[in-house]
């Protein structure tokens, strides 16, 4: 879950959708990522519970695989 692409998808959608409240102390880049990771995983879960889990035991595979694919370097060109 704690890897670069997510960490990049997580980086755009934040200045797509705008800052994440969180507290005011300094936080580790982990401690971040999971703030982050949790708002937008609880601002988007009635969406996500619509989707087919294709396999997946857990939601939140799901959206991992999700963040994953949105932050992978390179282009998807037809």
């Amino acid at each position: 879950m704690f890897d670069t692409n997510a960490q990049r998808a997580l980086m755009v959608l934040c200045k797509l959708n705008g800052p994440i409240q969180g507290p005011e102390q300094n936080l580790t880049a982990y401690h971040q990522f999971v703030l982050i990771w949790r708002a937008f995983y609880e601002r988007h879960l009635q969406t996500l519970s619509t989707l087919d889990l294709k396999g997946y035991k857990y939601m939140v595979r799901v959206f991992d695989q999700i963040l994953w694919n949105i932050g992978a370097p390179g282009y998807e060109l037809s």
